[in-house]
């Protein structure tokens, strides 16, 4: 049989994150968490973002209102900076991004109760590759300010720079946003949508998106996902699935023509990377997997089944 990584989770052709910056739009929280309700009972898909806080911006209300978001899977957490005030380039001193790096990450995971904040998102201002080069002392991803492509190979991406794309308020079609989703699937790349918040007023333009948009570019995503075409993660599952695809080696024991033994090896962090990687077996029918005592069946699509398997436990793969 032949086993290879999938660039993306079962098998899709591309992905796409949400992330919101600031932490601070309880209101517009409010109604996206409304709309990827309305869109799980509509599609059976549940969507979820990354929420990028900015620790200075936080008060007693809006920390009880984000762990019940958190704790309810809408979103998960990164860090934007202590107090928003300056950019990431190298004429900063490094020492300042130092600390504002290592204290927003150590303040968001105590006023959180200990979750992981694995991934950082630059303030606004001019960010340079350069400048971000000390944020990986204390995370693994990093969104990166409008760029050019605004959407990342994961073949070749480096997380600490992950190129964004920015929503336009002035869009309240779906053209627009579907013209940048049908990129992703062609190219078969990883996009990531910057967010402030979503808004019904006209005159709320900075890196906002009107409701309508935001329910059509929703309702689009999940028709997508149901046809296994696009896979929507937060930004930091996907940056979990694309540091495992990049840095586990794939070991296979042929034991037979129809049964194998393999191991995904990493050195990273077991405590945080264990998000099951897909890998593509080539099955006529399908494929049975057992790992870490549990076993599960996976049906073949034109010829392969996507299996999911986490690193650095040994899976026993048997071909029907």
């Amino acid at each position: 049989m032949e086993i290879k990584k999938s660039k993306f989770k079962n098998g899709a052709k591309g992905a796409f994150s949400f992330v919101f910056d600031d932490g601070c739009y309880k209101p517009s929280t409010e109604k996206v968490i409304s709309i990827f309700e309305d869109t799980e009972k509509k599609h059976g898909v549940k969507l979820i973002a990354t929420s990028a806080h900015t620790v200075n911006f936080l008060n007693e209300e809006l920390i009880e209102f984000w762990k019940k978001a958190f704790k309810d899977g809408w979103f998960d957490l990164a860090s934007h900076s202590m107090d928003h005030a300056f950019a990431y380039n190298a004429d900063i001193d490094i020492e300042r991004r130092r600390k504002d790096a290592h204290d927003s990450k150590e303040a968001l995971e105590r006023i959180f109760d200990g979750m992981e904040v694995i991934s950082f998102v630059n303030p606004g201002g001019t960010n340079t590759l350069d400048g971000c080069q000390v944020l990986k002392e204390c995370y693994y991803g990093n969104r990166s300010n409008c760029e050019e492509p605004p959407y990342n190979d994961v073949d070749t991406v480096d997380l600490i720079y992950a190129h964004a794309f920015v929503p336009n308020f002035k869009y309240k079609d779906l053209a627009y946003y579907k013209e940048y989703i049908d990129t992703l699937l062609e190219k078969n790349v990883w996009g990531v949508q910057i967010n402030h918040w979503i808004s019904d007023k006209e005159q709320d333009t900075f890196h906002a998106q009107s409701v309508s948009s935001f329910i059509l570019q929703c309702d689009y995503l999940a028709s997508l996902v149901k046809a296994g075409e696009i896979w929507v993660p937060s930004f930091n599952e996907a940056v979990k699935y694309i540091k495992e695809y990049q840095d586990s080696e794939l070991v296979i024991n042929e034991i037979s023509a129809t049964e194998s033994e393999i191991i995904l090896k990493n050195d990273l962090d077991k405590k945080i990377f264990t998000y099951p990687l897909t890998l593509e077996v080539s099955a006529i029918n399908g494929v049975t997997v057992c790992q870490n005592g549990i076993t599960a069946d996976y049906e073949s699509k034109n010829g392969i089944a996507y299996i999911n398997v986490v690193p650095n436990l040994e899976a026993k793969v048997t071909v029907k």
